[in-house]
């Protein structure tokens, strides 16, 4: 063959294999694009609507079984049922979730019902579906994920969403649907659905919604308090010497009736708060949160007491003492100041 043709029909060949390569890497974009758009189009990653195995009588994949669960059908729908058998004790079906590479937010959709609810001691003993988020490496990943809970029966079934994008690293989802030491109740629940969506704007963000209303909430507290401490002249307690009883019915403005074993008293005309203990092992306390006034940045706290007949507790801890805690907006504990105490009465 002529050098001008072999020349000529390599051309071709090298032509066509850069095409050829062209149209493959343009396939492995589109592809990769895909697969980052699948992610944030609505795909189901995760979804229990318990027929399979209710219709086969084996136990749902990635479901714990416990003595307090069972799978149920009601006119050929399969569901799966948490019931609590001994009042107070937590039942709880937890699983993790695994989330797909590229999901930033998800729609959690499920069905619920709630018959036979009394709640448990505490007012969040009730029925509640918990998540909270891991990384790769099984650490905790924060902020948690939405609760959400029921404290009293449904109307039969009711069908339940909720949005949230996802903490930055999380790759599991901790899933607990539980009867959180309720006393009594069963809670059923179906259809089951994680889906992936486009992450949320702080617009359609419902937690940073909540987060934004929570600091005009705080806000608005703190602009009330520093009103309340310039009418009772400096002083965060209103009535805080106890003087002021104006329907003269021996309890001071502001301080409600005492409870357990707390009293008013008055000597010389002083008027005071007492709590008296009768037993070792018992706590006697005056509960009260205040508002920090706004721009406030440091606290004076003082104080007339006066403690007799005192006989220390076991611990150290076990004596006579003013604690005091600060909480962020949020309700955290933050650092506070340290507790006064006494281990002895005092000279009047």
């Amino acid at each position: 063959m002529d050098p001008m043709d072999r020349l000529s029909e390599f051309m071709k060949k090298l032509t066509l294999l850069l095409c050829l390569a062209s149209c493959l890497a343009s396939a492995l974009s589109i592809h990769s694009l895909a697969a980052q758009e699948t992610s944030k189009s609505g795909v189901v990653f995760d979804v229990s609507d318990f027929e399979s195995a209710g219709a086969t009588g084996t136990w749902p994949d990635h479901w714990p079984q416990k003595a307090e669960s069972s799978i149920e059908s009601e006119a050929g729908n399969h569901f799966i049922r948490m019931e609590s058998q001994v009042p107070g004790e937590m039942v709880m079906l937890y699983r993790e979730v695994p989330i797909p590479e590229g999901v930033e937010a998800v729609e959690f959709s499920w069905k619920q019902r709630v018959t036979g609810l009394k709640r448990g001691e505490k007012s969040w003993f009730d029925a509640r579906i918990m998540m909270e988020f891991m990384d790769a490496a099984r650490e905790k990943v924060s902020p948690s994920g939405p609760t959400s809970n029921r404290s009293r029966d449904t109307n039969g079934w009711e069908s339940k969403s909720v949005v949230f994008n996802l903490p930055e690293g999380a790759r599991f989802i901790k899933f607990m649907p539980c009867l959180f030491n309720v006393a009594a109740g069963t809670y059923d629940l179906d259809d089951v659905v994680f889906k992936a969506i486009p992450k949320l704007s702080p617009e359609d963000d419902p937690a940073h919604q909540r987060k934004l209303a929570a600091m005009r909430k705080a806000q608005a507290q703190r602009d009330k308090a520093l009103k309340n401490y310039e009418k009772h002249g400096g002083n965060m307690f209103a009535n805080g010497d106890f003087q002021k009883d104006s329907n003269s019915d021996g309890r001071p403005d502001s301080w409600g009736s005492p409870k357990g074993d707390m009293s008013y008293g008055s000597e010389g005309g002083n008027n005071f708060l007492r709590l008296q203990s009768d037993s070792t092992d018992k706590m006697v306390m005056h509960y009260s949160k205040l508002d920090i006034p706004a721009g406030a940045e440091a606290l004076e706290f003082s104080w007339d007491w006066r403690v007799t007949d005192l006989k220390p507790g076991l611990e150290p801890w076990h004596d006579a003492r003013i604690m005091m805690k600060f909480l962020d907006r949020s309700g955290k504990k933050l650092p506070g100041a340290a507790d006064s105490y006494t281990r002895r009465s005092t000279d009047g």
